[in-house]
């Protein structure tokens, strides 16, 4: 099936994901998006699938004004980590990151004793205006083997996407400061010395 992620009324981002013919609609897990200021959700959906599995969809989107390149790996790090409290797992096993098409795409697995999920992030940015998508297929499964393989593997994310911004040059350099701390640390003391190099040349000297 093929859904439309609501962008502020508009809808030039579609998911597709693909979920077995005997798959019932059922209600979506609630989620708080007031850890992400600015996001906003575009689609929730849930279906309960035979032998006690279930898959939820989860598509939210934002304003990338305050992107910077990078930050797609920080972004499916916390969507992973989301997935995993909602869906009550310990802990979280993060596959390869792929980009194809516009899109960043990125598998995970989560584990525990009796219980076994399967899900995958698509993340993508709407053009031309530039609105970061993310969507986001956890599928629960008693015992792995059951169909949640298949329908995480399916979720695909299409339409009017482009290349990610650049980001303005003060939040590319915050960015970068983040990871990389010593290089900037030593960027910060070079700074220092410089400043007081100049005030020191700069200060009258007492005539002799």
């Amino acid at each position: 099936m093929k859904l439309a992620v609501a962008l502020g009324g508009r809808t030039e981002v579609a998911v597709s994901l693909s979920v077995p013919s005997d798959a019932r609609a059922a209600q979506p897990t609630p989620v708080d998006l007031s850890v992400a200021p600015g996001a906003e959700l575009g689609l929730a959906r849930a279906w309960e699938l035979a032998d006690g599995a279930r898959a939820e969809l989860l598509c939210v989107h934002a304003p990338a004004t305050r992107w910077a390149p990078g930050l797609e790996r920080a972004v499916l790090d916390g969507a992973t980590a989301v997935a995993r409290r909602l869906a009550g797992f310990p802990t979280s096993v993060p596959g390869p990151v792929s980009e194809a098409e516009a899109v960043v795409a990125q598998p995970f697995e989560l584990a525990a004793p009796g219980r076994h999920a399967l899900g995958r992030h698509a993340l993508g940015f709407a053009a031309p205006d530039q609105t970061v998508v993310l969507c986001t297929v956890a599928c629960t499964e008693p015992d792995a083997g059951g169909p949640c393989a298949l329908v995480a593997d399916s979720l695909v994310l299409s339409g009017s996407l482009g290349p990610p911004p650049e980001g303005s040059l003060v939040t590319r350099a915050l960015f970068w400061s983040a990871t990389h701390p010593w290089p900037a640390l030593a960027g910060l003391g070079l700074l220092t010395l410089l400043f007081f190099t100049l005030v020191l040349w700069r200060r009258p000297r007492p005539r002799p």
